[in-house]
């Protein structure tokens, strides 16, 4: 399975594209998953990843969450200002 995560903000800027290309298998990718996959394949990203959110269908979804292969998941990092 591959996944397209979207990219937004600081992590876009980084990896220099509005999205990236997880190709993971198993049994079970959750979202906690998926972050740990994140920083393995793009280990640039590995400091954003402990503040940013995985949004899953328009919504912030837990680490518990599985994940199918169907869904649209987004990298939303922490947004700071005023």
């Amino acid at each position: 399975m591959i996944l397209t995560v979207k990219l937004f903000g600081p992590a876009a800027r980084i990896i220099g594209s509005p999205e990236l290309h997880i190709p993971e298998s198993g049994a079970a990718l959750t979202c906690g998953t998926l972050r740990l996959a994140i920083a393995r394949h793009y280990p640039q990203l590995a400091e954003l990843i402990p503040s940013g959110r995985i949004a899953v269908n328009h919504s912030y979804a837990s680490d518990e969450i599985v994940l199918t292969g169907g869904e649209e998941i987004a990298l939303i990092h922490a947004v700071s200002g005023g």
